[in-house]
Formats: structure tokens, sequence, C-alpha cells
């Protein structure tokens, strides 16, 4: 009966702290704190340029995930890095944040097309706050 109760319900636990402590200590906790309420949607000046290019929303999302595809297929990523997603945010994060350390990899991964399964922790650059 424990072993039974160990394998299905410790085990996954373990699992999903691992994954969250992994984030936290490669310093992508902010992926984990969005709740996709939208704030940043609504001040973004690319969306409202360019309604179907991806959002901050969906940049978190994309990277939360690891399913960069949905990124490519919603079009080219238009980012200018104004910081308007930042304050709008009632966490304070900063979706902008993390495309700049996602296109350093981006060009590669689509040529590549190894877009299923990419991890945050495939991204090297850190940002300084």
């Amino acid at each position: 009966m424990l072993a039974v109760f160990s394998a299905g319900v410790l085990l996954p636990i373990i699992f999903i702290l691992y994954l969250f402590i992994s984030l936290i200590i490669r310093g992508n906790s902010q992926i984990l704190l969005c709740m996709e309420c939208d704030q940043c949607i609504k001040v973004c000046p690319i969306v409202k340029k360019y309604p179907d290019a991806p959002s901050p929303k969906d940049i978190m999302e994309a990277i939360k995930t690891g399913n960069l595809k949905k990124l490519d297929e919603k079009g080219t990523i238009k980012c200018n890095s104004c910081g308007a997603c930042e304050r709008a945010c009632p966490r304070g994060l900063a979706p902008y944040k993390e495309w700049l350390k996602l296109k350093h990899n981006y060009a590669e991964i689509k040529q590549n097309k190894k877009y299923e399964g990419i991890q945050i922790n495939t991204i090297p650059l850190k940002l300084k706050s």
C-alpha cells in the first residue's frame, strides 16, 4: 500500500517541486508567477499596432509550457522592449526580458525546427536587473 502511495502521489509531487526549484535557481521564477491576467496585452503598443503578433502573454505562456512553436505560428515577435508590460503587470513581471533571453537562441531553434520540449533552462543569458 505504501509503495502505491509513493509511486502515485509522492513521485509526481517531488518531480513538480524539482521543476519549480530548477526554474527559481536559474533566475526564471517570473515565468512561474505569471497569472496570465492580460494586463500586459492591454498596454502593449505592438499588440495595438499588430493584433496578430505574439503578445507578452503569449511569450510567457510559450516559455512556461516549453512550446515555442506557438510563438512562430502567431507570426514574428515585434517586441521593442519598451517595458509597458512590466509597468502594467500587477506582479511587476517583465515579459520583454524573457523575450530578450529567448531571442538569442530563437533563430537557431527556428532553423533547426526544435520547437517541441524546449525548456527555459536551455537559455543561458541572464539579464541584470
